[in-house]
C-alpha cells in the first residue's frame, strides 16, 4: 500500500518548467529571452556614422593620390637629373667650342642670363649663349618705335621673323638649338625641366589670363608641346592652349614621348628661328 500510494503521489507530482529543471550540478537553465529590439539595433546605422566612413574613405584616396603624385614627381626629377648630367658631360667640348664661337662673333658675355616666371609664379634666369648683339634691348627699342608693322608682328607673337638684334653666326645657334645648351645647369639647379611649358617673361602673364595659374603649376621645360609642334610656326594662343594641355596631363610617359619627339624635331630645325 505504501508502495501504490509512493508509485500515486510520483506519477501525479507536477512537472516542473523548462526553466526551473536543474542539472546534475544543481544550476538552473535559463534561457537567454531573444527580443526583436536587439536585431533592430545592431543593425542600425547612423547617418553619421556613414559620414564618418565617408570622410575616412575620401581621406585614404586622397592620401592614394598624394602619395602616386610625389612618386610621378620624384620619377620626373630623377630623370631630369640623369638626362641632364649625361647630356652636360657628353656637350662640355662642344659647349667650350660655341662659347669661343660666341666671343668670336660678338666680343662680350658669353651667356645671356634673361629673368623668367617660372614654378609657383617665382622668378629665375633662363641661361642661353648670347646670340644678339650687347645692345639689343635698344636696338629694339627704336625698331618697334619707328616701324609699325615689326611692331604689330612683336605683339602678336613676341617674335621678330627676321630679328636684327642677332649677330653675324647667332643664326646658326638658333636654328640648331645650341644656343639652349647651358639651360642645363637650370635643369640641375632645379629651375627647369626636361620638359614643361615654354617659359616665358613677365610681360607674357596677362596673355594668359586665368591659365596663368595652370601654367605656375609645374616646372618650364626645355622641350614640350610647343617645341615639337612647330615652335613659331604656331600662333601665340596655341602656345598657351599646348602649355595647358601639358600642364593638366603631365605624366612620365608623356614626357618620355615629348623628349623622343624632340630629336627629330631639332635635327630638322622645325620651326626654329
Amino acid at each position: 500500500m505504501d508502495g501504490d500510494l509512493h508509485d500515486s503521489t510520483r506519477r501525479t507530482a507536477p512537472i516542473r518548467p523548462a526553466s526551473e529543471r536543474r542539472d546534475v550540478r544543481g544550476t538552473h537553465f535559463r534561457p537567454i529571452p531573444v527580443h526583436h529590439s536587439m536585431n533592430t539595433v545592431t543593425h542600425r546605422h547612423s547617418p553619421g556614422g556613414d559620414q564618418g566612413e565617408q570622410k575616412t574613405q575620401e581621406g585614404n584616396c586622397a592620401s592614394s593620390q598624394s602619395l602616386r603624385h610625389a612618386i610621378r614627381i620624384n620619377l620626373i626629377r630623377s630623370l631630369d637629373i640623369f638626362i641632364a648630367l649625361t647630356l652636360f658631360v657628353l656637350t662640355l667640348p662642344l659647349m667650350i667650342l660655341i662659347g669661343i664661337f660666341v666671343f668670336i662673333s660678338d666680343p662680350g658675355p658669353i651667356l645671356f642670363a634673361h629673368k623668367r616666371v617660372g614654378y609657383q609664379g617665382k622668378h629665375f634666369y633662363c641661361l642661353k649663349f648670347r646670340t644678339m648683339a650687347r645692345d639689343a634691348e635698344q636696338r629694339l627699342h627704336d625698331l618697334l618705335l619707328n616701324n609699325p608693322e615689326l611692331r604689330d608682328e612683336w605683339n602678336l607673337n613676341q617674335k621678330l621673323e627676321h630679328d636684327p638684334r642677332v649677330y653675324r653666326g647667332g643664326n646658326f645657334l638658333r636654328m640648331s638649338s645650341f644656343d639652349e645648351l647651358p639651360q642645363l645647369f637650370n635643369v640641375l639647379r632645379g629651375d627647369m625641366s626636361f620638359v614643361g611649358p615654354r617659359p616665358i617673361v613677365e610681360n607674357e602673364i596677362p596673355r594668359y589670363g586665368h591659365y596663368f595659374s595652370t601654367y605656375c603649376g609645374v616646372k618650364p621645360g626645355l622641350t614640350g608641346l610647343w617645341q615639337v609642334s612647330g615652335r613659331n610656326n604656331t600662333s601665340y594662343r596655341q602656345r598657351v592652349a599646348m602649355d595647358v594641355h601639358y600642364c593638366r596631363n603631365r605624366s612620365l610617359r608623356l614626357n618620355v614621348k615629348l623628349l623622343v619627339l624632340t630629336i627629330p624635331s631639332v635635327l630638322m630645325a622645325k620651326g626654329s628661328r
